[in-house]
């Protein structure tokens, strides 16, 4: 449905009113496509499930700036590196003061060094100074500017500002989409729930093995991705769309695997077991 609140128009972006929809979530679809993210999160992702919705078989972005790449820090006022301080920095130009903390804000930057990123909450935006105080301060420890010093916000409505973008305010159990084509009735919205298509479970142990199962021909596609699968820091994760434990002789052919949140196929304590034309 057209947006009607005032208090959302108002935040939306000029350019997007009257092109933004905004549809109201079972407490169920809040919960999984909005689950609450922790003051920073990189090696302990305590979070069931990241954000994604797809249309049409594409990855849609939430709602960013800038919509690309990344803005920079200036000064920084507090490091933050003792405890009981968090960090603190000057942000450049006038953009951050569009946005509404108590909301919920969250930059995902390069904070410490160049080579790893996380998210991180903003505490408050002081308009007056021009800065940005975060809730925590980064895995790595206290803010430094001899890394890559960049970052961007993301999931604010007051930056739902181009086709494709959409905004979740998991609070009011409503999202907000700027549809990336038209009419929106013939897109088809996918927000994923699904993590393992295929399960063979058997037990090695105790030579209760599942043997010669053959998936042929399947598309697996837009399937749900959790943190906790094994994936923190730089892990590659041990769920499959496909998992396979204590199978022999399994054989997965002919098969596509598409925007899926996890490995392909995993197989676990098995043996002879193969992945042709896939």
């Amino acid at each position: 449905n057209p947006v009607t609140d005032a208090a959302a128009l108002k935040r939306i972006p000029k350019q997007a009113r009257g092109r933004v929809r905004a549809y109201r979530l079972t407490p169920e679809q809040a919960a999984k496509l909005g689950p609450e993210w922790p003051d920073t999160w990189f090696l302990e992702r305590n979070v069931s499930s990241p954000n994604e919705l797809f249309a049409d078989g594409k990855r849609l972005s939430l709602a960013r700036w800038p919509n690309a790449e990344y803005t920079t820090f200036g000064e920084i006022v507090e490091p933050g590196k003792e405890a009981g301080k968090t960090p603190e920095f000057k942000y450049l130009g006038d953009r951050a003061e569009r946005w509404n903390a108590a909301a919920g804000v969250w930059l995902y930057g390069y904070w410490r060094r160049g080579y790893r990123a996380e998210f991180v909450k903003v505490k408050a935006i002081d308009r007056k100074a021009k800065t940005i105080r975060l809730r925590a301060r980064n895995t790595l420890g206290g803010l430094e500017d001899r890394g890559a010093c960049r970052y961007f916000a993301v999931n604010l409505l007051e930056e739902l500002d181009a086709p494709g973008e959409w905004y979740l305010d998991a609070a009011a159990g409503k999202l907000y989409y700027w549809p990336a084509s038209t009419p929106i009735e013939k897109s088809r919205i996918v927000a994923p729930v699904t993590g393992r298509v295929f399960e063979l479970l058997g037990d090695a142990e105790k030579d209760a093995l599942v043997q010669y199962v053959s998936i042929d021909g399947f598309t697996s596609q837009e399937t749900d991705y959790s943190p906790n699968d094994g994936n923190e820091g730089y892990k590659m994760g041990h769920e499959g769309t496909v998992h396979m434990v204590g199978c022999k002789g399994a054989v997965v052919a002919n098969c596509r695997f598409v925007n899926i949140g996890k490995q392909a196929v995993v197989a676990i304590d098995s043996s002879g077991c193969r992945v042709l034309r896939c």
